[in-house]
C-alpha cells in the first residue's frame, strides 16, 4: 500500500494537548470566608454535614442563612469544588 506525502504526515502529526482556559472568579470559589481555607471534606462525610462542621468552627449556629451571597452558599460552593 503507498501512503500520499499527506497521509504520512497526518499520520506522523502528534495531536497537541489543548491548553486549560483560566477560570473565572465564580468558577473557581476563590471568594470564601477566613475560617473555610484549608478545609476539606472528609472521605466518610457528606456535603451537608462538611458545611454544618465548617460553619459551627467558623463561630455560626443553625439556622444558617442561605441567600446568593450568605458564607453558608460560598462554603458549600468552596467545599463542593476542593
Amino acid at each position: 500500500m503507498i501512503l500520499s506525502r499527506v497521509m504520512l504526515k497526518q499520520a506522523v502529526k502528534k495531536a497537541k494537548p489543548r491548553k486549560a482556559t483560566r477560570k473565572t472568579g465564580k468558577e473557581k470559589a476563590n471568594d470564601v470566608p477566613r475560617f473555610v481555607r484549608g478545609e476539606r471534606r472528609r472521605p466518610d462525610e457528606s456535603l451537608g454535614k462538611a458545611i454544618d462542621r465548617v460553619m459551627r468552627k467558623g463561630g455560626y449556629k443553625p439556622p444558617y442563612k442561605t441567600g446568593p451571597t450568605s458564607d453558608y452558599n460560598k462554603v458549600k460552593k468552596y467545599l463542593s469544588r476542593n
